[in-house]
């Protein structure tokens, strides 16, 4: 499954902004101030067409699509929580999984109820790399688009060991 926005229109870039930019941010900063609903209204005013937020019905009242910043923890929750992203009216979702200790055979079990749960809910999910995940290291994800080879990634670069060299 390819994400797209539904319409007949060429394929093209749509920029969102992960309200994670917000967290700490201080006072003397020229970003936007105030509460989730002021700041939201800032970011749609910047002209992003999406925000990566848990806030979906918010952006939605912005004029912005919601991607959901998710995270599992075992293969059980990934249906469950699949069906409560799109129920909620996020488009799509962005996720860590697992904690980088898992064996291939825990790695597929996860990868398998993804892919369910993306064909089962038409629901588009990109595997985050980063850190502390089944794909915390080049040679990890390569193994498992190898063996996956159906299944989105999101390059996250600022949390994804990149320290190695590969042929």
């Amino acid at each position: 499954m390819y994400f797209n926005d539904g319409s007949s229109r060429p394929a093209r870039l749509r920029n969102d902004l992960n309200l994670g930019v917000f967290w700490d941010l201080p006072t003397w900063s020229v970003g936007p101030q105030g509460d989730e609903a002021a700041r939201m209204a800032a970011v749609a005013a910047a002209g992003f067409a999406g925000v990566q937020c848990d806030k979906p019905a918010l952006a939605r009242a912005n004029g912005m699509a919601c991607s959901f910043p998710g995270r599992f923890d075992s293969p059980g929750e990934v249906d469950g929580k699949v069906r409560l992203w799109k129920e909620q009216g996020c488009v799509m979702a962005s996720v860590h999984v697992g904690t980088g200790l898992e064996d291939d055979a825990e790695i597929d079990a996860y990868i398998v109820a993804i892919l369910t749960a993306v064909r089962s809910h038409q629901f588009p999910l990109f595997v985050e790399t980063h850190r502390a995940t089944i794909t915390q290291d080049m040679w990890r994800t390569v193994q498992i688009a190898k063996r996956h080879p159906d299944l989105l990634f999101n390059a996250d670069l600022s949390h994804y060991y990149t320290g190695q060299e590969m042929t």
